[in-house]
């Protein structure tokens, strides 16, 4: 099998999909209020910390000020992060597929003006192309600061 020989490859996937099938899981398995932690005592009941806390044993990443588990947040919002991403992914394949399709066979004398317009994705990454379009509402702030600085 030549599969097998991508190891990493496999070390990869597998923890993606044991992370996908553990945020399915949470919603059933998991406690609710993500193990919420509101102050700790010492061995005489005297309060000794309150929320945030550095990452420790019982809590690999540590708690967040409003007193919950951060590695089960994760866990739990994790199935949103990664379905959005084999979306994006799916999407970006079938579209460009359908474009290469498209102008091949149909549209051949157009080619050369399409390829040179979208040579410039190629060079942007497309993880600014999509922080770019998830947050529009911040670049038009960033925009408006930037003309007010400019005047």
């Amino acid at each position: 099998m030549k599969i097998l020989r991508y190891k990493k490859t496999i070390l990869g996937l597998t923890i993606l999909f044991v992370l996908l099938v553990l945020s399915f899981m949470y919603p059933l398995y998991g406690p609710k209020d993500f193990n919420k932690v509101s102050l700790l005592y010492d061995d005489n009941g005297k309060v000794i910390g309150r929320p945030p806390y550095p990452p420790s044993f019982q809590h690999p990443f540590g708690i967040d000020r409003n007193g919950q588990d951060i590695f089960l947040m994760m866990i739990s919002g994790a199935k949103y992060t990664l379905l959005m991403a084999a979306g994006v992914t799916f999407l970006r394949v079938f579209i460009g597929g359908m474009f290469g399709i498209i102008f091949s066979l149909w549209l051949r004398r157009l080619l050369h003006i399409v390829k040179d317009f979208l040579l410039v994705f190629h060079l942007i990454p497309p993880i600014i192309l999509t922080y770019l379009s998830f947050t529009r509402q911040l670049i038009t702030k960033r925009l408006f600061i930037w003309f007010y600085y400019i005047r």
